[in-house]
């Protein structure tokens, strides 16, 4: 089974919608991951809330450096630690670092 992305899905909770002014949809985190890596990547991609759901339940622990570049801006964080993000072989430090 696997652990959900705690930090991941606090960190997308922590930024207020400028539509809702509640937590920022996934869908509007897609909206704006896509919007990001076509201004600053230069390249199309079409992210919606089903993908930002999979990184929330831990189904997706290592996206994509262009992922993780647009999430680490928009959520304003520094690392792909502090989104809770580590490649699958660093699952066991992953997990002994939280605890």
């Amino acid at each position: 089974m696997r652990e959900p992305n705690e930090e991941f899905a606090r960190a997308r909770e922590s930024i207020t919608s400028p539509t809702t002014g509640h937590a920022l949809s996934r869908q509007e985190l897609a909206d704006q991951v896509n919007r990001w890596i076509y201004e600053h990547r230069n390249r199309v991609v079409d992210l919606d809330e089903t993908y930002i759901g999979k990184l929330e339940r831990g189904a997706i622990r290592w996206p994509q450096e262009d992922y993780r570049a647009a999430v680490r801006a928009i959520l304003k964080v520094r690392t792909d630690r502090e989104l809770g993000f580590h490649l699958p072989a660093e699952r066991g430090r992953h997990l002994a670092w939280r605890m």
